[in-house]
């Protein structure tokens, strides 16, 4: 075995666990300002994510968190219409997370934990990656049991960067020892695909596709533009960027990830 650690950087939602936002956090939270200030409640969603969008886009952020802090950006929602921080406290995304961050409301993908396990090995470090800040993720990673598959979590608010810029990761890349290798594992083709690939990093999308089981994970990648729809952020012009490979379901991961540490290790 060469000397050199596996890092995973693993993304969260859509990837390894759904989180209670779409179906318990924001309809609570959207209701509750609708009736404060007569605006539909889809209205308001909509004007969230817009604020969300126009955040992920800033020049000159304040901070990394601020990006993606819900309550934050609902406050600024709810200011819109004079609706006042009493009304909808301040923190009442992460008071709804941490309700919610149990089973019926949340849920692992793929029997997430029994293959995060398969990948345990002191050469091996996995970490959480998300854009999802920690007050919010935290509480489902507990609940759902998947806190001690992680040697690390990664969030914005925890680095200081968002996940597309190679300071979220710099740490651990800095602590690695020579000849490692890192994999970036995710559902999203900017934010698990493209950024990593610039930072040199091996990347594996999750596209839970059955057409594509016949392929091999390696052999999968020139084929994911036939299902563009289906794929969190992929943009029209790639650059030419593609996955390393593509897994239909997380009980491929572990595999991939041995064939990447066998390609490392061959005798050049």
């Amino acid at each position: 075995m060469n000397a050199g650690k596996t890092y995973l950087f693993i993304d969260l939602d859509g990837t390894v666990m759904v989180n209670p936002f779409g179906k318990q956090v924001f309809p609570r939270i959207f209701g509750m300002l609708s009736q404060a200030c007569g605006i539909a409640p889809e209205t308001l969603l909509r004007e969230a994510v817009k604020e969300n969008e126009r955040r992920q886009h800033h020049s000159a952020p304040p901070s990394a968190a601020w990006i993606m802090d819900w309550d934050h950006i609902i406050q600024e929602i709810a200011g819109r219409y004079g609706v006042t921080e009493g009304i909808i406290p301040s923190d009442m995304c992460v008071q709804l997370a941490r309700q919610y961050a149990a089973p019926p409301h949340t849920s692992t993908l793929d029997e997430a934990v029994t293959h995060l396990c398969r990948l345990e090995a002191t050469h091996r470090t996995l970490s959480v990656s998300t854009m999802g800040l920690s007050k919010y993720q935290r509480p489902v990673l507990d609940a759902l049991g998947l806190s001690p598959c992680f040697d690390h979590i990664l969030t914005p608010d925890l680095t200081g960067f968002q996940k597309t810029e190679r300071g979220f990761f710099q740490d651990l890349v800095d602590s690695a020892p020579p000849d490692s290798i890192f994999i970036s594992v995710g559902d999203n083709f900017m934010h698990d695909v493209y950024y990593p690939k610039q930072f040199g990093f091996y990347s594996v999308l999750r596209l839970p596709e059955p057409t594509l089981n016949p392929l091999d994970p390696f052999d999968r990648p020139v084929h994911i533009a036939a299902y563009r729809e289906r794929i969190q952020y992929y943009p029209d012009d790639t650059k030419g960027v593609l996955p390393d490979a593509v897994i239909t379901h997380l009980s491929q991961l572990p595999e991939v990830v041995f064939r990447i540490e066998e390609q490392r290790d061959r005798p050049a």
